[in-house]
């Protein structure tokens, strides 16, 4: 749970705060502090007063933003909301999940009711506008392929003692249960795992090699590549750059893009504890990008056994994430 900088203005500084609580909290596995936190659980909830506006600035703004929540006109604004944006240029919550906003925004109410609006504010010297905002959230983010569903999502109406309203969800999730093999069921034989390409896109201006490094409970023990050798041929970066969404071609000007062979990655040790098909398409794999100048951790990201599991080489992507 959170309480991030308020202010329609500051929405760099609630970026900033939720960056500062990744580096700061000392939670999580032991061997994945590389990883962000928000990746090293099964299921991550974040919540609270998270204070992202409606990006509005004037009083007219927000006179026709009241117009749209009275006319229940709430499609209109969404675009507006400014956790939305940040999510969308992937500043904060990359890959976080949140159900549609489909309840009128939780602030800034007079209090006693929730049929008044409280958003303009006299000061000393100035008119504060506080436009009304969704600011309370409620998000998740779970591993590939867990099963997790938000039943619910919404604000209630007869708690009136706070100029915000109260936002409730619920979910309904399956349960990690530990693995325990069938009495006497022998392991399959020629189960291992092994990664045949691998290549990155890494938003820096630096020039350095770097390593994969490979991390699951299922493994004897965690693993690391050689140091790359080649990057992507610059027709392949032209055709991503051109395949790439509007913002992350902005992104791409100053981008690494390492890559390693199927004889590199040959070398990794990827050894299961147990060579059992059933307990490994359960598996997560936890795969970091790290420079070998000062091993600094560029990206890490996780990927479900069961999405790749196959007697032949499967293609697969994850979004690499660091501090969220």
């Amino acid at each position: 749970c959170a309480h991030l900088t308020s202010g329609t203005e500051k929405c760099n500084r609630r970026n900033n705060n939720y960056r500062d609580i990744l580096r700061g909290l000392a939670l999580g596995q032991r061997g994945l502090q590389q990883f962000d936190l928000t990746s090293q659980f099964h299921h991550v909830f974040w919540f609270g007063d998270l204070n992202y506006r409606l990006q509005c600035e004037d009083e007219a703004g927000a006179t026709a933003i009241v117009n749209h929540i009275k006319d229940n006109n709430l499609s209109v604004l969404h675009d507006m909301d400014q956790l939305k944006r940040e999510k969308e240029m992937g500043h904060v919550f990359c890959s976080f999940e949140e159900e549609a906003l489909d309840f009128p925004p939780t602030y800034r109410y007079e209090r006693g009711t929730r049929d008044i609006y409280s958003w303009r504010k006299e000061k000393k010297m100035s008119v504060r506008i506080n436009v009304p905002s969704w600011c309370d959230r409620v998000l998740w983010k779970s591993y590939p392929q867990m099963n997790l569903q938000n039943t619910s999502y919404g604000c209630t109406t007869d708690i009136t003692t706070s100029d915000h309203s109260p936002v409730f969800a619920t979910f309904n999730m399956g349960i990690v249960n530990q693995y325990s093999s069938k009495e006497g069921a022998p392991s399959t034989p020629g189960t291992y795992v092994h990664f045949t390409y691998a290549a990155a896109i890494i938003g820096t201006s630096s020039r350095t090699t770097y390593y994969l490094e490979v991390h699951s409970e299922c493994l004897n023990s965690s693993s690391r590549s050689v140091n790359n050798t080649s990057c992507l041929k610059s027709d392949q970066q032209t055709e991503i750059r051109k395949a790439s969404p509007r913002v992350l071609r902005h992104m791409l000007h100053d981008t690494s893009f390492p890559e390693w062979s199927h004889d590199q990655l040959e070398r990794m040790s990827l050894q299961p504890i147990l060579a059992d098909e059933e307990y490994l398409m359960h598996q997560h794999f936890f795969i970091a990008v790290k420079s070998t100048d000062g091993d600094e951790v560029y990206g890490g990201g996780v990927v479900a056994a069961v999405d790749f599991f196959s007697q032949t080489p499967v293609e697969f992507g994850i979004e690499l994430t660091r501090y969220g």
